[in-house]
């Protein structure tokens, strides 16, 4: 079952290390070291406070990195277009499952096994998005957390309605790589329809390209970010 984004950390922890570090006794007593694949879009710098709390975690449940368990670790570095190398070198490192926070890579994960688990740390509307047949019976080789975000985004919307009073004119942020982008912008388009709001769309695939991307949106347009990661 995947588990909603407010699920509290330690659970999606023990989600984690049930799904990678969860054996037979008989393995057990042969002392495998498993591997842990982690696939990210950022540098191993900017990802270290979550791949922190993933060693905490895992410690608290007992498996220890190099005793039980080894990392083997990649980053595009946002640089979407190497996921199919680096995920092909996962695969060819024997890696026991795959870990990826990077929407953008799900895709690529999914054409390039159906036998390796896979665990996505966040994930917009995976049933839409073709990742899982459902919710309560995900199917296949893909789990992790799901997100609602396309519904909240609505929200959103009407929280900006309220605070800026006769409001025309909104901006959405996104990241069309991502595949949270089209249900969020969907989401928000057809809530801004309901209260004739204009929607200007500014498009940014990386976070280098954010600045640019609020420099060429009108100065008039309220700048919302969704899916931009």
């Amino acid at each position: 079952m995947l588990l909603s984004r407010h699920t509290r950390r330690r659970e999606f922890i023990a989600l984690l290390g049930r799904t990678a570090v969860a054996w037979p006794l008989a393995a057990r007593a042969e002392q495998k070291v498993w591997k842990v694949g982690i696939l990210t879009a950022v540098s191993r710098e900017t990802f270290s406070g979550l791949n922190a709390a993933f060693l905490k975690g895992m410690r608290e449940l007992g498996h220890i990195e190099g005793n039980d368990f080894i990392v083997e670790w990649r980053s595009a570095e946002e640089h979407y277009e190497r996921y199919p190398e680096l995920i092909a070198e996962l695969i060819a490192s024997k890696v026991d499952v795959i870990v990826s926070a990077s929407s953008p890579a799900y895709h690529a994960l999914q054409r390039a096994t159906n036998t390796i688990p896979i665990v996505m740390v966040y994930m917009t509307d995976p049933v839409g998005n073709g990742f899982v047949a459902s919710l309560k019976h995900p199917g296949g080789n893909i789990t992790g957390l799901a997100s609602a975000t396309n519904d909240t985004a609505p929200k959103q919307v009407e929280l900006l309605s309220t605070v800026v009073p006769n409001m025309a004119h909104l901006g959405l942020l996104g990241n069309p790589a991502s595949s949270a982008y089209l249900p969020i912008r969907k989401s928000v388009e057809a809530t801004a329809a309901k209260s004739n709001l204009s929607v200007e769309v500014v498009e940014a695939r990386s976070p280098q390209e954010i600045n640019g991307a609020f420099q060429t949106a009108p100065l008039k347009t309220l700048s919302m970010k969704a899916a931009a990661r």
